[in-house]
């Protein structure tokens, strides 16, 4: 994920294949969330 002045890294980690099927609709849900916005703010490059 880029924000305006830095980086973040969203990591889903599960010890056991039923605890990564347990939350897979929601790791989905929040996956397709995610979207490219632009951001105006003071100072912004051109």
């Amino acid at each position: 994920m880029q924000l305006t002045k830095a980086v973040a890294y969203i990591v889903f980690t599960a010890d056991k294949n039923a605890a990564h099927q347990k939350h897979q609709g929601a790791l989905e849900q929040t996956v397709k969330s995610l979207r490219a916005m632009n951001v105006d703010y003071p100072d912004k490059p051109k």
